[in-house]
Order: C-alpha cells, then sequence, then structure tokens
C-alpha cells in the first residue's frame, strides 16, 4: 500500500528530526510575517501545542523561566508588586503556602479562607484582651515547626504583635499566658 505524501513527510520528519527543526526556523526568520499571520488566524492550536510542548520539556521550560527571571528583576519585581496591590491577602496566602511547602506540612487555604476566618472572629485578633482589628496575620494554631497542617482549620488571625509574641509556641499556653496578663492588668487598673 501506497503511503499518502502527508505519511512520507511525517516519517521523514521523525526520521530527521533536527533537520526538520532547522528547517522550520529558517522558514520562520525568512518569513515572519506569515508565521505571526498563522499565529493570529490559529490562537486555539497555537496554545494547544505551546501547552504541548510545556508538558513534554518541564525542564526547559523551569530554566527559561529561570533565565527570564535573573534577566528581568525589575519586572518581575513589578509583577509581584501589582499582583499585591491587587489582591493582598491572596499574595499573603501564596507567601504562606510556599513556606509551608517547604516545611513539609498538609494542607492549603486561600484568601476565600482568610476572608471567612475573619467574619468568624469578627474581624479582631484571636488573643484574649487584645482586641486589635488592624493588619492582622495568619497563624497556625499548632505551629507547622510542630508538624501542624496548613488546612483552614488550624488557623486564626492574630494581630502582628501577638503573632511575634506567639511565634511557635503552642497555642494552648500562649493563651493561658495572655489571659493571665489580661487578668493581671485589670487587676492593676482596680
Amino acid at each position: 500500500m501506497a503511503l499518502s505524501s502527508r505519511e512520507r513527510m511525517a516519517r521523514w520528519r521523525a526520521a530527521n528530526l533536527d533537520k526538520a527543526r532547522a528547517n522550520c526556523r529558517q522558514w520562520r526568520a525568512d518569513n515572519p510575517d506569515a508565521a505571526n499571520r498563522w499565529a493570529k488566524d490559529n490562537p486555539d492550536r497555537l496554545r494547544a501545542l505551546q501547552k504541548r510542548w510545556a508538558k513534554d520539556n518541564p525542564e526547559r521550560v523551569r530554566e527559561a523561566k529561570r533565565r527570564w527571571k535573573e534577566a528581568n528583576p525589575e519586572k518581575l519585581k513589578e509583577e509581584y508588586k501589582r499582583r499585591y496591590i491587587a489582591d493582598p491577602e491572596k499574595a499573603k496566602a501564596k507567601t504562606h503556602r510556599r513556606r509551608v511547602r517547604v516545611a513539609g506540612a498538609a494542607g492549603v487555604y486561600t484568601s476565600d479562607d482568610i476572608a471567612a476566618l475573619h467574619l468568624k472572629q469578627g474581624g479582631v485578633c484571636a488573643t484574649p484582651g487584645c482586641g486589635y482589628s488592624d493588619e492582622l496575620t495568619v497563624d497556625h494554631v499548632v505551629p507547622v515547626s510542630q508538624r501542624g497542617s496548613n488546612w483552614p482549620s488550624n488557623l486564626q488571625l492574630l494581630c502582628g504583635v501577638c503573632n511575634s509574641r506567639k511565634h511557635s509556641r503552642d497555642n494552648d499556653l500562649f493563651m493561658a499566658e495572655a489571659l493571665t496578663r489580661q487578668f493581671f492588668s485589670f487587676l492593676e487598673a482596680a
């Protein structure tokens, strides 16, 4: 059975991949308008080809991203800043996820989880007697350093001072100390 011209071309390309790629690069260099026109006329097909290539070449994608980040530190900084301004809670959650992933803890949370937690706590610090409501930070009830998870059920919102004071200590001990401080400040005021 005779092969069609398309099948013959596919076999030749498979057998001469380097030569075929060089020919393709040369054609794109010689015909930039035609290459750009094809890309504009076939955006879905181009996106599918790019996704397939990225899936087949994860190391090259990582390397290309790394090189771009090294070559464009200012653009990268601007992009991070733009994302942070657009949704600071989402940016903070992403930073926390990375730190927790490096620590090896299970679980994830989103900015929606933080918003729900904010509502549940009434928008104030979870430390008894604190009552601070501006610039609340995410705290792990069981610290990640003590094998705590990153699930929303293990989170609370504390003000920066209380979060720094608690650090990686046991939550029950920290809350007991906070109640003791509150009790003695009440006695001093009386």
